[in-house]
């Protein structure tokens, strides 16, 4: 149906052809393909908002809307050429792509949430493990995300059990230089390298005060940890800001308070306050840098770069590696 409105877009907004004094000239196509985009936007607006309706989150698989490519200039006046007709076609095609794309995801939301499993589900790994001393992965549904459950990593061995991981990495695997887009539904494999997403991580901390548990370990064997008693991540609006974390205790040295309040960042999202760095690209990895870090637990494993690395300053400094570095939470006992 979508389609359908799209196509009639182009009819309705057609070429002026010669009739009723209308003629048909590079002018009035320019502004026929200006008008067409711009009702394009409202239709990708309009999906957006009904796939938050559908998912019980953001449309995430909707890229940023394009901004038309601007027509050649003359002495600073517009001037409409083949180019810039050109141009703007090519874009215009582009973003009917991914309407069409999200026509078809939606359509799968859709047939999901006909078919949405109404059986009972854990909120996390706490209550999901109650009853078992087993770590392993399990489903949870956490309403403030969707009705749909999904697949996490459970730790029902370290420090009193019941954690949901919500970063691993152990082996290099997984490559967390990554866009915006892949921060923010997640990404890797939950029963191996992965991070569980920022929209999911954003819903399972504001849900229920959490505790945070970040478990480490150099290549000498030597094993530290870092816990944070109130530890909660906001929503997509103020870019997933690290709002919480509490009071530290550990044997691993606090360094994530100096990142308190910062807004997450990734290569193509620079949410960082440095002025004149870019810290993500800097660093070659994502965090809720500040001017820039003293963590960096999503960097470039086996990295003995300065500051590139999978790093916890109080640790093991900004140059070697961890072998393992692994981020967890639970919800907080009352």
């Amino acid at each position: 149906m979508l389609i359908g409105l799209i196509f009639s877009l182009l009819i309705s907004n057609g070429f002026a052809i010669q009739t009723k004094n209308e003629v048909c000239t590079l002018l009035s196509i320019c502004d026929n393909i200006a008008e067409i985009r711009s009702q394009v936007a409202d239709i990708r607006k309009e999906q957006e908002r009904q796939a938050i309706i559908l998912g019980g989150h953001p449309a995430l698989s909707l890229k940023r809307i394009r901004e038309p490519k601007a027509l050649i200039t003359e002495n600073n006046v517009e001037v409409c050429t083949l180019l810039s007709i050109c141009n703007n076609l090519a874009a215009l095609s582009s973003e009917l792509a991914d309407v069409r794309a999200e026509q078809e995801r939606q359509a799968d939301l859709l047939v999901e949430s006909c078919q949405t499993d109404s059986s009972p589900r854990p909120a996390n790994c706490y209550e999901a493990l109650k009853e078992s001393q087993k770590s392993g992965v399990t489903e949870i549904r956490v309403p403030e995300y969707s009705r749909n459950p999904f697949k996490v990593a459970c730790d029902q061995e370290s420090h009193g059990g019941g954690w949901t991981i919500i970063l691993r990495r152990t082996d290099g695997s997984e490559d967390f230089y990554r866009e915006w887009m892949d921060y923010e539904k997640g990404f890797g494999q939950v029963d191996g390298e992965y991070f569980v997403g920022l929209a999911r991580l954003h819903a399972l901390s504001s849900s229920v005060p959490q505790e945070l548990l970040i478990l480490m370990e150099d290549y000498e064997g030597e094993q530290r940890y870092g816990m944070y008693d109130n530890f909660r991540v906001g929503g997509e609006a103020n870019n997933y800001t690290l709002e919480s974390l509490g009071n530290f205790s550990g044997t691993a040295g606090d360094s994530l308070t100096y990142h308190l309040g910062m807004q997450f960042s990734t290569k193509d999202r620079d949410n960082d306050i440095h002025e004149t760095i870019h810290c993500a690209v800097h660093f070659t990895g994502a965090w809720w840098y500040r001017y820039c870090q003293l963590s960096n637990l999503a960097g470039v494993y086996e990295e003995n770069s300065f500051g590139k690395s999978v790093h916890w300053y109080t640790f093991n400094g900004f140059y070697e590696s961890l072998k393992t570095a692994v981020m967890m939470i639970r919800p907080r006992a009352k």
